[in-house]
């Protein structure tokens, strides 16, 4: 049975996959060692209404159905855990070479990356179109941003770009993070590194990814898989 939610996408050892969390999962399906130890200790110590419960058991199954199919992981085997700043981290000690991957939810829908490339930084974010007015003040760089539109798609910028740069550098915020003149600020200082941004719509919602390395032919090789309909944005 196909779950996947009109994007799974696998290119240069990155996969791009959304997924519906309202589908209907057989529960004999559910019922399978879907969750490893870890899993199971983290979600029996975790206070949880039962419907949150299941979307958090369809999410690692999404995922781990990824892992198995595209990467060739054993998914019973593999935890998606988290480490003390909060960042998601797939543990298997039986992976020759480590992935990484970022997650991001909206309403009913699932949104992760996995790449295995260490000198890549990347961050995802999908949102729901929605009355985003109120993101205004977290945009103080932003002179006259009066669409709703481009308050949501920059704050899903903002928020893929924290998602990835958090994974080398703590203590930040999505307020110590501006936008200007298609230049990324992090503390009023500029980033040097290079980096790649992405937008595109699906199913009502808009889906970021950002992407960030030291080598910039690393980001050229990926110009080819972020084509219509994924949009660049000005920043």
């Amino acid at each position: 049975m196909n779950y996947f939610k009109d994007i799974n996408l696998y290119f240069n050892n990155l996969s791009i996959s959304v997924f519906d969390l309202n589908s209907v999962i057989p529960d004999d399906i559910l019922r399978q060692n879907i969750l490893s130890k870890k899993e199971k200790s983290y979600l029996n110590n975790k206070k949880m209404r039962n419907e949150r419960k299941i979307r958090w058991i369809k999410s690692r199954y999404f995922i781990k159905q990824v892992l198995k199919k595209i990467w060739k992981c054993n998914s019973y085997e593999t935890s998606i855990t988290y480490d003390a700043f909060g960042r998601p981290l797939i543990i298997n000690e039986k992976i020759e070479n480590q992935l990484f991957i970022s997650i991001s939810h909206t309403d009913n829908l699932l949104a992760f990356t996995i790449w295995k490339d260490p000198d890549l930084l990347i961050g995802v974010d999908i949102e729901k179109v929605k009355n985003v007015n109120y993101l205004n003040k977290f945009f103080k760089e932003k002179k006259g941003l009066k669409s709703n539109y481009d308050l949501l798609a920059l704050w899903t910028v903002k928020e893929s770009i924290y998602k990835a740069i958090n994974r080398v550098i703590q203590n930040i915020s999505l307020a110590d993070i501006m936008l200007i003149k298609n230049t990324i600020y992090l503390k009023n200082s500029p980033i040097s590194t290079n980096f790649l941004i992405r937008t595109t719509e699906i199913s009502s919602s808009l889906l970021t990814i950002s992407l960030f390395s030291n080598y910039k032919e690393k980001l050229s090789s990926f110009s080819n898989l972020f084509r219509d309909p994924w949009k660049s944005l000005d920043l």
